[in-house]
């Protein structure tokens, strides 16, 4: 939450031309912001902060998964984040509300904070209330290894319970089984757009922040079913 004194040690040791945040949190954004220091961001939480970025349109795929659960019954949906994501609250106050559906942030948006222990916590209580919600939005394979074994520890079945998706790719969704709904995002495109990007800073930088937002495509597996 303030990497300044950190940073600015690093920023003094390695003078470069141009600094890559890879997934930068807010507050690391804002710091490169207020020195400026020529930087792009690749990935992560800290869009519209002021540089320039590059990314996949994680508020797209969520807009989309959120459509996926709907249409399949869904009304009790939870997308558990890693940290605060203020753009993916509004996007999904949004899509709520044109379904109209009461959003409360803490229910439908809870926060584990990069805490596996405390996503374990917060899986069990959600999943043994009476009303327990019953399509679950989780990024990160270690969060869905966690939602897995939660699962399991309560009896509980995918997709027959529980629905889930997740955004990001990684080989070993395929592994799961059910096999995991998805949105891609693969490294190639990601990799090749960022080099264009850097390219550009180096040569000509421009006069205001660039963001590029690359689509994901979805994957349907077999964690989705319909609401039980």
């Amino acid at each position: 939450q303030r990497p300044g004194r950190l940073l600015r040690a690093l920023l003094g040791e390695h003078p470069a031309d141009l600094w890559m945040l890879y997934e930068a949190s807010t507050p690391v954004a804002r710091f490169f912001r207020t020195t400026g220091a020529p930087s792009i961001i690749c990935g992560g939480p800290a869009l519209n902060e002021g540089l320039s970025l590059c990314a996949y349109d994680g508020l797209a795929a969520l807009r989309h998964a959120i459509g996926v659960f709907n249409r399949a019954g869904h009304t009790r949906i939870i997308a558990a984040t890693r940290f605060p994501r203020p753009f993916r609250e509004q996007t999904f106050r949004e899509e709520f509300a044109r379904r109209g559906l009461d959003f409360d942030l803490q229910r439908h948006m809870p926060c584990w904070n990069d805490d596996l222990d405390q996503l374990h916590d917060l899986l069990r209580c959600r999943l043994s209330a009476p009303d327990r919600p019953t399509a679950w939005i989780l990024n990160g394979l270690d969060a869905l290894v966690v939602l897995f074994s939660t699962l399991m520890e309560l009896g509980l079945r995918v997709p027959h319970d529980v629905s889930v998706l997740t955004i990001g790719s990684d080989p070993v969704l395929g592994s799961f089984r059910p096999t995991i709904s998805h949105y891609t995002t693969p490294h190639r495109p990601l990799a090749m757009a960022m080099a264009g990007m850097i390219r550009t800073h180096l040569q000509s930088p421009p006069s205001t922040p660039v963001t590029k937002l690359l689509q994901t495509e979805f994957v349907r597996g077999g964690s989705v079913g319909p609401a039980c």
